[in-house]
This record gives structure tokens, sequence and C-alpha cells, in this order.
């Protein structure tokens, strides 16, 4: 059985043909993301409030797109990632536009 940061990590590969960002820095971007998902629902997990958070999401009551654990994926990856990697505005929504997408499909 695959872990959830297998499943995190493929659902990203598998998204990454959309995320407009220089090639030499596509596979740092990749790992990035998962990261920050990965980081988010660990994050979310040890907040007040943050189970029911992930249960709702997982339950489909919770839409991905509105899911704290997407917001909070989205501005680690921006604060964390796009920034050290030196990625400008355009490209660092670029790459945080799948995270709704990846998030869904995970929590499927």
């Amino acid at each position: 059985m695959a872990s959830i940061q297998d499943l995190i990590l493929n659902q990203v590969q598998s998204m990454a043909g959309s995320i407009d960002v220089p090639s030499n820095l596509k596979n740092q971007v990749i790992s990035g993301l998962s990261d920050s998902i990965l980081g988010s629902l660990k994050q979310t997990a040890t907040q007040a409030g943050g189970l029911d958070a992930i249960k709702a999401l997982v339950s489909g009551k919770t839409a991905a797109a509105s899911s704290p654990v997407t917001a909070l994926a989205g501005k680690l990856f921006a604060g964390n990632i796009a920034s050290k990697l030196g990625l400008n505005t355009a490209q660092t929504s670029s790459a945080t536009a799948i995270i709704p997408n990846v998030v869904g499909k995970v929590s499927q």
C-alpha cells in the first residue's frame, strides 16, 4: 500500500505539466509542492479542529478548493519554497494552482 506521501507525489507529478516554471526547477517545484501539501496535512492535524477539517475534506463535506488544508499548503509553498527558488508571482501562482486538484484527488 502506498503511503500518503507517495500518493501526493504521484498526483503532483501527474499534474506537473501545467506548471509554468523553468525546466531546471521543475523537480524542485514538484518536491516542494508535495512537501507543502504533506506539511499542511500534518500542521492541520495538530491544530484545534484540524482533524475535523481533514475529516470534512476526506468525506467530501468540504471541497478541496475551500479547505484550510489547501490554503495552508499554498502558503507553505509560496513562503518556504517559491521564494527560495526565486520564482516570480506568475510562476508561484502556476505551481500553487494545482494544489486544490492534488488535495482533491488525494482526499478521494
